[in-house]
């Protein structure tokens, strides 16, 4: 029953670990705590369900702390991964000028497949990170929709999923077409179907 509560500190607390690389560790260590808490969440017993529950009726400000982290890193890395998409559209919309020489050709080639390297691993590990927030935040909604909507964290939600949705389905949403969105874990269509979820 106390495991629920833990893992929700746990990740709370990653946010001040005094260490150098401090920034980046912590979402490494949320994001097993994540996959914890999703572990949990289907145990068929219920009780880690109830477990978020009772601390949002019993421990509000515990609640509203840890849901304020998870929006945070959401906001955070799905910022990350979108420009890192955009990165990748860029590229692989780029129409080489007709006199480019071969060493040109090469050199821009070599740098294009380590930059979109670089972003399949970046991209893949903020989305997947974000879109697994998502889930948690859809789930902890669905058996505690008043206590959510009855705390701070209501309007905080409604005005990230806009954004979310704004830059998924909106005007700019041509600037996140990619070749192969699988390699980038890139799923907008799962995410829409996540944020519409939610609200």
């Amino acid at each position: 029953e106390e495991l629920v509560p833990f893992l929700m500190r746990f990740f709370v607390d990653m946010e001040r670990t005094g260490a150098n690389d401090a920034f980046y560790t912590k979402f490494t260590h949320r994001f097993h705590a994540l996959t914890l808490l999703d572990y949990l969440w289907d145990d068929p017993c219920l009780i880690h369900r109830e477990a978020f529950v009772r601390v949002a009726r019993e421990v509000p400000r515990e609640f509203n702390g840890f849901f304020n982290m998870v929006l945070n890193d959401i906001h955070h890395c799905f910022a990350q991964a979108v420009e890192g998409i955009e990165e990748v559209h860029t590229i692989e919309a780029f129409v080489p000028p007709a006199d480019e020489g071969a060493i040109a050709n090469f050199m821009r080639e070599n740098e294009d497949h380590v930059r979109l390297d670089m972003q399949a691993r970046q991209c893949g590990f903020t989305l997947d990170y974000s879109a697994g927030l998502l889930c948690l935040l859809s789930r902890v909604a669905s058996v505690a929709p008043r206590e959510i909507a009855e705390s701070d964290l209501g309007g905080r939600i409604a005005g990230l999923l806009a954004v979310l949705l704004e830059r998924l389905a909106g005007p700019a949403a041509s600037k996140l077409k990619v070749k192969d969105p699988r390699r980038f874990k890139f799923d907008p269509r799962r995410l829409v179907a996540v944020a519409v979820d939610i609200l």
